[in-house]
């Protein structure tokens, strides 16, 4: 079992997120501003973090930064999320996301990436 956490601004799409995780076997921590998702990241330290590009409080990129330098948070893999993919990709790569995918994340594309990055073999 894996412990995600899940920061974005929208209470729908973190309310799908968890009952999606939920359904799946997983453990769900959200964060719905990036403030929060540093404090829950560094408290609650998930096996992996999916976060929302733009953020109420900070932009994604400024938060994965944030996390990279939080001795607690760096080793956590973070996969990236946004509505415009094409625009944001290469650059959340350089900021050290492990992948960027386009929102909403399917199911199965979830399940795939919490099994490459958050299982005991990952």
């Amino acid at each position: 079992m894996a412990l995600i956490l899940f920061v974005d601004d929208d209470p729908l799409t973190l309310e799908t997120y968890s009952t999606i995780i939920k359904y799946f076997g997983h453990e769900i921590l959200l964060a719905g501003t990036a403030e929060q998702a540093i404090r829950v990241a560094a408290d609650g330290q998930p096996d992996m973090i999916v976060l929302d590009m733009n953020l109420p409080d900070m932009h994604g990129f400024d938060l994965l930064k944030s996390l990279h330098q939080n001795p607690l948070t760096e080793e956590i893999p973070a996969i990236m999320v946004s509505a415009s993919p094409e625009l944001f990709t290469e650059r959340a790569l350089e900021f050290g996301a492990r992948e960027f995918r386009s929102k909403p994340v399917l199911p199965d594309d979830l399940l795939e990436l919490i099994e490459r990055y958050a299982s005991p073999d990952a």
